[in-house]
This record gives C-alpha cells, structure tokens and sequence, in this order.
C-alpha cells in the first residue's frame, strides 16, 4: 500500500501535520475549527486522512523525522468486539510510537500535546456530548437542505460538523475535547 499518495502529500506544505483516520475525522476537526472561527488550512494546518489507524504510523515518521510538526489522532475502539485483539494491538503500537507511557489496549478520550485519542470513535463521542437529539436534528436538516441521499454521507462535511457544534454550543453541549485540539492546533 502506498504511504505517500497526492493528499498526504499535502502535508508537506503545511506548517502542522493533523493525521486522522479518515475524511469523516478531517472533516470533524474542520468543521469544529470553523464554528470557532478559524479557518485551519489558512492557518497553516494540514488535516491528513490517512484510511485507518494503522496507516498512521508512516506518514507521523515521515513529517516527524524532516521537523514537520505533527499530532495524531484516532480512535480507541473500544467498543470493537470483534476484532479487539488487533486493535488492541495497533492501539498500543501507536501510543508506543507517539510516547505514550504506559501504552493500554484501549485508550480513554484524552488530548495530549502531540496527539489526540477518542475512547471508541470521533463520531460517537460527538453523538454522546451533543446528544443524539440535536445530532438527528442538524443531521436531518442537513439532509434536506443540501440533498444528501445517505444521511450517514453528511459526517465527511465540515458544514455538517460546523452547523452541528454551532447548535451543540446554543445548548451548553459543546464538545469540548475537539475544541481543545482546534486550540492547540493553532497554538
């Protein structure tokens, strides 16, 4: 599997590296950034979807070895019954590379300087601090204003995440941990 493909590249021309798992995870660090009114790309940050935790680990050494500043994020899984072995593994594999002492199997939500972890997925933790009511509120709206034929498509739109957190903080349920990394993000 090719490691350095064209949007990975994209982190080299960025003053900070964000590595996520996937494009719903860049679009919800985007998104959390806009409703805070700050726009990270202008800002320098490139967000990297790299398809899966476990391709993770070779773009963080790549930025990271040419002085790239670089923070991770993923997903602890914990609620993986299926495969909890292998992503107990990768968990660990990873909080090993970023120096995270003493690495656990699954990992709590948690913002540290050079990563951030979500105890089972970033979608999840957003439906659980916002609450599932205004997430199918938003969701649903979202849906007929912008045609979406697959109300699960809206979760890889920063507009979608925008207008979400925007109606989370009308009712004192921002999501708190994804802010604090928009903060440090931008320093």
């Amino acid at each position: 599997v090719a490691v350095m493909t064209p949007i990975v590249n994209e982190g080299f021309f960025g003053d900070v590296v964000v590595l996520v798992e996937g494009e719903d995870d860049r679009a919800a660090i985007l998104g959390c950034a806009q409703s805070m009114g700050i726009e990270l790309e202008a800002s320098g940050v490139s967000v990297i979807p790299c398809n899966g935790k476990t391709n993770l680990d070779k773009p963080h050494v790549i930025f990271s070895s040419l002085g790239i500043p670089t923070f991770v994020i993923f997903d602890g899984d914990s609620d993986a019954k299926k495969e909890s072995a292998k992503e107990a593994r990768a968990n660990r594999s990873l909080q090993r590379l970023l120096n995270i002492n003493p690495a656990i199997d699954f990992p709590p939500t948690k913002v540290l300087d050079n990563c951030a972890t979500f105890k089972t997925n970033l979608d999840k933790y957003l439906r659980e601090t916002i609450g599932d009511e205004i997430y199918q509120e938003i969701m649903t709206t979202f849906v007929e204003d912008y045609g979406y034929d697959n109300p699960n498509a809206c979760k890889k739109s920063p507009e979608f995440i925008k207008q979400l957190i925007m109606k989370a903080g009308e009712e004192d349920k921002k999501p708190t941990e994804l802010c604090q990394i928009v903060q440090k993000l931008v320093g």
